[in-house]
């Protein structure tokens, strides 16, 4: 029944991403005049489908993920590169989602060196996005923050995001990252899936994901630990 299910996420995930795919083309080509000027108020509702679109598609995204997870048919392709860039395409990706509440997301980085890790790149954005995304959902008023750092003593690259949110009860953070799992926050909904995926990609890259939070009404702050990268004389970048 288990393998029926995962079959069928799979099938009607596919079946979704392509007139999904669509819509966001269309959206985008409105956007950009391709089919004449539009008014303020129409450009304002086509960039509102296109953000949906663009939701929808992630979430499908999540879906396919679980269950090539589930079948064991999730495959990497790693490469060295410079985090700072990539956290700032991912931030530029999750920004409108964070705008459309009224809240700004801040990045901070703790050194002007290069800070490099060996990542599937497009599976790491979707990690990353993800815990991004999630902040800002149990986030009504303030900021979210992405700090990274690299620490040459334990030799990891660490990726800390905190938002000023609805915070995390205890006995919730054990099983925060569990399928279809959710903090404890009253009121809140979403596919339930996606720090589950965040976490098995962080795995895959030999990193760890954590959650820590003083409690309802403190905030909460999702840490994500990787590898420093080495080059072949053994010097830590």
């Amino acid at each position: 029944m288990e393998q029926q299910k995962t079959e069928f996420v799979s099938i009607a995930s596919h079946q979704l991403r392509t007139p999904l795919t669509a819509i966001k083309g269309y959206a985008s080509m409105l956007t950009e005049g391709s089919f004449g000027p539009l008014s303020d108020e129409a450009k304002r509702a086509v960039e509102k489908i296109f953000r949906s679109s663009q939701r929808l598609v992630l979430i499908i995204q999540d879906f396919l993920m679980v269950s090539r997870i589930e079948q064991g048919r999730v495959q990497y392709s790693f490469e060295t590169i410079e985090l700072k860039n990539l956290l700032k395409e991912i931030i530029n990706d999750v920004k409108p989602v964070a705008q459309e509440k009224g809240l700004s997301v801040r990045f901070q980085f703790d050194n002007g060196g290069a800070v490099m890790a060996k990542v599937d790149r497009e599976k790491f954005k979707q990690s990353v996005y993800n815990i991004i995304a999630n902040a800002i959902s149990y986030t009504d008023v303030g900021l979210i923050n992405v700090l990274l750092s690299n620490d040459n003593w334990s030799k990891k690259v660490r990726i800390a995001v905190s938002d000023t949110g609805k915070g995390i009860v205890s006995k919730s953070l054990e099983n925060i990252f569990e399928k279809f799992s959710h903090n404890g926050t009253q009121g809140r909904f979403g596919s339930g899936i996606g720090l589950f995926v965040s976490r098995e990609i962080i795995k895959a890259h030999r990193g760890n994901v954590w959650a820590e939070s003083a409690g309802p009404g403190h905030g909460s702050t999702f840490f994500i630990e990787l590898p420093q990268w080495e080059n072949r004389k053994g010097k830590k970048m």
